[in-house]
């Protein structure tokens, strides 16, 4: 017998034997018995993965033999199939029955890495009046010249990274973390002679009148950081699901100037109201990812997920006043916190397009939606900061805030 016989006997022998120890010893109809030792097409019990084909020792890949490779030689390559998403639906990484090979397999999971710049706006506060007009002459309150709603603050930016791992079997685990901060807004009113008054509502159970000027100033940011597993349960979508973290939180200052009566020298004095808030929300979420479109040079995905929050709130707020140019004398201070439930939403739009093997450019959208929160204006009704009296509140959980904005980066897949 030649020698390229006496080694293709060989090859087979120990294929068959590595079959039955492995639980597949079986002889199916459609083999051929050669020493009582089956060789050729697996059999049902095997699945429909194919046996690599031997020439000269070697495995020969699919451009070879026209048929599937056992695993691919580059274990950057993924076979998506006919599911046209790379995010949700199975990659055939062809998983033998083996237990070697099934752990050679493993190699073959899927990475991406995304880095996203966010560009975001925020909507304003609730309705709230802040200083309206005063007519020192009848003593009555006129219109409203600055309210809550008009804080609407410019656009704050930050970062965005996310880490997705694709097993074999389409089950994709995410890392995402973001943050966007200096979300200002800024109000003043025209200076006129005791032509202002605290608005009807008051701030702090303060009133005051004759005013001759009143701004406001508004900042807040946000974090988050999320762990999701995903399902592929169809052709285009899949299932999420997972833990989330979101930190929001915001910070109020409101300063008006008056003279004060009966005071020689003449002198300005100002009061200056400050509240501060921060939400910490930790809830599960779930949601759902899908493929809108897909034309190889282009994807367009969709994503949808909320869930319930447990929110630990806390507010500070302090009351102060004093002379133009001279340190301001704290009139009262407050302090609460509270566990309440709360609501975080997201929905998510992302263009993708091709750029190498390797790297993706990404744009989209981002909206994001938060409910039950404590926010700054909503405390000025709240607390009761005011002279002579002990300072004394209650913390207010009931704000919600939208954020939403544009998104641009890439992703490295491996």
């Amino acid at each position: 017998m030649r020698r390229g016989g006496i080694r293709s006997f060989g090859a087979a022998w120990i294929l068959a034997a590595a079959t039955a120890v492995l639980g597949h010893g079986g002889i199916a109809q459609g083999q051929v018995v050669i020493s009582d030792r089956a060789i050729g097409e697996p059999t049902d019990s095997l699945g429909d993965l194919p046996v690599p084909v031997e020439s000269n020792g070697a495995v020969e890949t699919e451009a070879e033999t026209g048929q599937p490779a056992l695993f691919d030689t580059d274990p950057t390559v993924f076979h998506a199939g006919s599911c046209g998403c790379d995010s949700c639906c199975k990659v055939q990484c062809k998983d033998p029955p083996g237990l070697f090979q099934v752990c050679r397999a493993a190699s073959n999971a899927r990475w991406t890495a995304r880095l996203d710049a966010l560009l975001l706006w925020r909507n304003a506060p609730r309705e709230r009046p802040l200083f309206s007009n005063w007519d020192k002459n009848t003593e009555t309150v006129g219109g409203t010249v600055m309210d809550a709603h008009d804080l609407d603050s410019t656009m704050g930016a930050g970062p965005r990274i996310s880490l997705f791992r694709t097993d074999c079997h389409g089950h994709t685990t995410e890392f995402t973390y973001f943050q966007a901060f200096n979300f200002l807004a800024e109000e003043a009113t025209v200076p006129s002679d005791e032509g202002y008054t605290i608005g009807p509502d008051g701030i702090y159970g303060n009133k005051w009148a004759e005013l001759d000027t009143g701004t406001a100033q508004l900042t807040s940011g946000i974090k988050s950081f999320e762990v999701n597993g995903r399902k592929c349960v169809s052709r285009n979508i899949s299932l999420l699901g997972g833990f989330r973290w979101v930190e929001w939180r915001e910070s109020a200052s409101i300063l008006d100037m008056y003279r004060p009566a009966d005071v020689f020298p003449a002198r300005i004095d100002r009061d200056r109201y400050d509240t501060s808030t921060m939400n910490s929300l930790y809830g599960y979420q779930i949601g759902f990812d899908a493929r809108m479109f897909d034309r190889g040079w282009l994807r367009l995905d969709a994503v949808m997920k909320g869930g319930a929050y447990y929110n630990i709130a806390t507010q500070q707020s302090s009351y102060r006043n004093g002379p133009v140019g001279e340190p301001a004398g704290l009139i009262g201070r407050t302090y609460q916190d509270s566990g309440t439930a709360a609501f975080v939403g997201e929905l998510g739009f992302m263009g993708t397009i091709p750029l190498t093997n390797h790297f993706e450019f990404t744009f989209g959208y981002l909206g994001l939606w938060l409910e039950s929160i404590a926010q700054p204006t909503n405390q000025f009704g709240s607390q009761r900061i005011v002279p002579d009296e002990p300072a004394r509140g209650k913390l207010d959980t009931t704000g919600g805030t939208v954020l939403q904005g544009v998104t641009l980066g890439f992703n490295a897949k491996w």
